[in-house]
C-alpha cells in the first residue's frame, strides 16, 4: 500500500513532548484488554541486561548505536509493504522493531561504514562506522534524537515489567 499523491508523512520525532506520554501510556494501559500482545510488540530489550528475552536472534531486529555501541533488540513480526515505493523498503509491523529498523537507516544515511564488529552475546555482526565525520550532520543528529526514544521505550519496558 502505497501513500496517495499529495499525502504528508509527519516526522516520526514530531514533538517529544506528545511522543513520551504515548510511550508512556501505551506501555501502561496497553495490556488493559487482558493480554500481553500491545507490550510484546512495543518491547525494546539489550541483549543480556535485565529485560533480555530469550527469543532465538534470527526472530529479532537487531540495532547497534554507532555512537554508544550499545545493541538494542525487539522481536520480529514479520513486515509490510508501506509505501515500499517511496522507502526502498518493507516496513516493520510492530512498534519495537519498527523502531530498531528506522533507526538503522537513519545510521546508513548519516555516516560512513569503515568496518565492522561481532556482538559476543549475540554473535551478529554489525556495520561500525565513522562517527567523526558524518557523510550527512542533520541525519546524525536526528538519529541521536532518536536513540535516546529507543532508550526511553527500553526503560520503560524494564520499569514496567521488572519494576527496577
Amino acid at each position: 500500500m502505497d501513500y496517495p499523491a499529495g499525502s504528508t508523512v509527519v516526522d516520526p520525532l514530531v514533538g517529544w513532548e506528545a511522543q513520551y506520554p504515548a510511550l508512556f501510556l501505551t506501555w501502561w494501559f496497553g495490556s488493559t484488554n487482558l493480554q500481553s500482545t500491545t507490550m510484546d510488540q512495543m518491547r525494546v530489550w539489550s541483549p543480556g541486561d535485565q529485560g533480555s528475552v530469550d527469543i532465538p536472534v534470527s526472530d529479532t531486529v537487531l540495532f547497534r548505536d554507532p555512537i554508544s555501541g550499545i545493541v538494542y533488540q525487539a522481536r520480529d513480526y514479520g513486515s509490510d509493504k508501506i509505501n515500499s515505493a517511496a522507502l526502498g523498503y518493507d516496513v516493520k509491523k510492530t512498534i519495537g522493531a519498527r523502531m530498531l529498523q528506522y533507526a538503522q537507516t537513519l545510521a546508513d544515511q548519516a555516516y560512513t561504514v569503515n568496518g565492522s564488529v561481532v556482538d559476543p552475546i549475540t554473535g551478529k555482526t554489525f556495520n561500525t562506522y565513522d562517527t567523526n565525520n558524518p557523510k550527512n550532520g542533520a541525519v546524525a543528529q536526528k538519529l541521536q534524537g532518536y536513540v535516546s526514544n529507543i532508550d526511553t521505550a527500553r526503560k520503560l519496558a524494564r520499569w514496567i515489567t521488572y519494576g527496577d
